[in-house]
């Protein structure tokens, strides 16, 4: 009964995990930090649930190590260091230093933790993987069941008006309080399920339960109806499909569930109107591609006035007196100065570099990994591109971005990780070293 706990105690773990990161973006544990009132009193931040996960996933790294320790690579870690350094530079001009530094441990340092415990520990990725999409798969049908109560049918006048008429306790309410940045976040676990969907890993029953759950996501991208968002879906499933293993291709389950999915993602755009999509790259005046570039260039102008330490963490948004960069680059600049900008511009390469591992050897990558790597990639590219939450990584204290980028990069990142070497001092620190020196794993799985 002990090895049966046992055996299955790091699956459970995972599984919580996933489903963790995904709900602390949704009622009730979105509300947490206000809750919690951490403004007032600033030591509960470690109460929140996003640290709590971070903490989670560290005892778990501690507790299970895996047989061959790993280290992040150094473009990864470099990154995210610069990451760092930039919060903790912004915070010296900041008007609001308390709530930069609120902020920085809630969508930097304890997604850091989170991603850095994945990568290094012993999770299983398939179950860390299932527990995030398994979440969102369910929290999204409940809006989507809110939607057609409120809106009826999805048709191109109901998509346009819940978008633009976003009154409290709605289906975006519901989700992540804004209909962009509820898409923006549906990218990664979405790129996950087509990811095993087309697989080879996952056996047949698991393939079915991976499209059913990218079918629920993707239906739930349309209903959120950012045109950006549902075109970067499609050619993330054409990408993720059409380069999946060859023992995927073998039963040409890849090609079908691509285009199930792909094909429902066109009657989305369909249904959403060509007319609204193709204005998307319309710069006239008054469009959204004409804002998007004004905001940006204002974005970077702080970051010229600010170049060591940005305007501080979270203060390029209406609260401070600015509106916020549509580009999570430009974005991180404006907050975080040189090195925020250099820190992301860092991830979004470090992300892109792991999608082309992925694409380009599949065979080694499960389903679900290969997901994972494509999706982080596509969505620090697409933030990057079109903003959204703020750097990409919360929006306030809601850090649901972070934490489940933080999960889908540490899963992915495993591919691109650093082996630590048997008998060097970063090995003899973990105690990898059995006390004979022979050289051995001492530790048991």
């Amino acid at each position: 009964m002990h090895a049966r706990l046992h055996a299955a105690a790091r699956p459970a773990a995972g599984l919580a995990i996933g489903a963790g990161a995904a709900a602390i973006g949704f009622p009730p544990l979105n509300n947490a930090p206000d809750v919690l009132d951490i403004g007032r009193a600033p030591w509960r931040v470690v109460l929140t649930p996003v640290v709590l996960l971070a903490l989670f996933a560290l005892v778990t790294w501690v507790v299970w190590r895996p047989p061959q320790p790993r280290r992040p690579s150094g473009l990864l870690t470099l990154a995210i260091t610069l990451l760092i350094a930039g919060t903790a530079l912004s915070v010296t001009e900041s008007p609001d230093p308390w709530y930069s530094i609120l902020l920085g441990i809630l969508c930097v340092l304890a997604p850091a933790a989170l991603a850095f415990a994945l990568l290094r520990g012993a999770l299983p990725a398939t179950a860390v993987a299932a527990g995030l999409v398994l979440a969102t798969t369910v929290l999204c049908l409940r809006a989507g069941v809110v939607f057609v109560q409120l809106h009826g049918f999805p048709t191109a006048q109901a998509l346009f008006n819940a978008k633009f008429q976003n009154a409290p306790y709605d289906f975006h309410y519901y989700t992540l309080g804004n209909p962009n940045g509820t898409a923006a976040f549906l990218l990664l676990p979405f790129g996950i399920a087509v990811g095993g969907a087309t697989g080879g890993d996952l056996g047949r029953v698991g393939r079915r339960l991976a499209l059913g759950a990218a079918g629920v996501l993707g239906a739930t991208l349309v209903l959120a109806y950012s045109r950006s968002a549902i075109i970067v879906a499609v050619v993330m499933v054409l990408v993720i499909g059409l380069t999946a293993s060859g023992r995927a291709r073998a039963g040409n389950w890849a090609r079908v569930a691509v285009g199930l999915v792909a094909a429902a993602l066109v009657v989305g755009i369909a249904i959403g109107g060509w007319e609204y999509f193709s204005s998307l790259l319309s710069t006239a005046p008054g469009s959204s591609g004409d804002e998007r570039i004004e905001l940006t260039v204002d974005g970077l102008g702080r970051l010229a006035e600010h170049p060591l330490t940005g305007v501080g963490l979270g203060m390029n948004t209406p609260a401070a007196g600015y509106l916020p960069a549509h580009s999570s680059i430009v974005q991180a600049g404006a907050e975080l100065g040189l090195l925020g900008l250099l820190g992301f511009l860092m991830l979004c390469a470090a992300t892109i570099r792991l999608a082309a591992l992925a694409i380009r050897a599949p065979d080694g990558w499960s389903g679900t990994e290969r997901g994972s790597a494509v999706a982080a990639a596509t969505y620090f590219c697409f933030s990057a591109l079109t903003g959204g939450a703020s750097i990409g990584l919360s929006s306030g204290y809601n850090a649901v971005w972070a934490a489940t980028a933080a999960v889908t990069l540490g899963l992915a990142a495993r591919h691109d990780s650093v082996p630590v070497r048997a008998g060097s001092r970063a090995a003899r620190r973990r105690g990898l070293l059995s006390r004979r020196g022979r050289g051995e794993p001492s530790f048991d799985l």
